[in-house]
């Protein structure tokens, strides 16, 4: 019983230290976008502008790609030219 209590203990410790690495992970390459953002970035408009486009999630990229769609068709239906 305390052999079978002790590794579960250390599954669970591993667990969890697995789970810690990958979110330092993420947070270092986070911090390492933004030090070379910083880094190339020729002045502060440049850096902000590069900042948040960093933090833009592939669905936001997604939602805005869809509005700039539906723009581009309606402007074509006030044209009057045929889309398919």
């Amino acid at each position: 019983m305390l052999t079978e209590i002790l590794i579960f203990i250390i599954v669970c410790f591993s667990a969890y230290e697995c789970y810690a690495h990958q979110l330092e992970r993420r947070r270092a390459i986070e911090r390492e976008r933004e030090l070379l953002t910083a880094i190339m970035s020729k002045d502060l408009g440049q850096y902000t502008h590069a900042i948040d486009a960093l933090k833009r999630t592939p669905k936001d990229k997604l939602n805005e790609l869809k509005a700039e769609n539906e723009l581009a068709q309606a402007a074509v239906k006030l044209e009057g030219i045929p889309v398919r």
